[in-house]
């Protein structure tokens, strides 16, 4: 039934938001099977999304760099739309400012945008692109802790020995 050919008609009762609406007026569907239409399209993001409130880490970067990775690693592809603020905010039960703010770094990182009355979609990048954003990243994250261990006595060397064990290990 996903990959069916299916006529949508915007109006009928039950669409909380406007990514309901294009997939909740499907013809020929009882709700229940509508409901399920629409989750087999949105979840594969939601559900993915591994929030907890035991990190140190704000909810809000943790949405950021959850769906930063995934738009880096290509799993979201240009063009694919992400959940509206409110559905996002209800299925992870954070608030809607939370991921008002988290779709706006991302927009300002320019990895996503939005379409007025339309929603956020996932930004064209180019691999080459993707893969520079990724290593700035890394580098902002490195650099301050190679600087640390600089400072604690470390040398280039044991540094080098201690990321090439990391990277065994992954």
């Amino acid at each position: 039934m996903i990959g069916a050919e299916v006529e949508v008609e915007v109006g009928e009762k039950g669409c909380e938001d406007a990514h309901d609406k294009r997939f909740c007026q499907v013809k020929n569907l009882d709700p229940h099977h509508c409901f399920d239409l629409y989750y087999a399209f949105f979840l594969r993001i939601v559900m993915l999304l591994h929030l907890t409130d035991l990190s140190n880490e704000p909810l809000q970067s943790q949405i950021v760099r959850q769906i930063r990775a995934k738009i880096l690693a290509g799993e979201l592809t240009a063009g694919s739309d992400l959940p509206s603020i409110r559905r996002l905010a209800r299925e992870q039960h954070v608030s809607v400012i939370t991921v008002q703010r988290a779709y706006e770094a991302l927009e300002h990182a320019g990895l996503i945008h939005s379409r007025r009355g339309k929603g956020f979609f996932v930004t064209e990048l180019s691999e080459e692109t993707r893969k520079a954003m990724a290593k700035e990243r890394l580098r902002e994250i490195l650099e301050p802790r190679i600087k640390a261990a600089l400072a604690e006595g470390l040398g280039e060397e044991e540094i080098n020995k201690v990321i090439q064990n990391i990277l065994k290990g992954v």
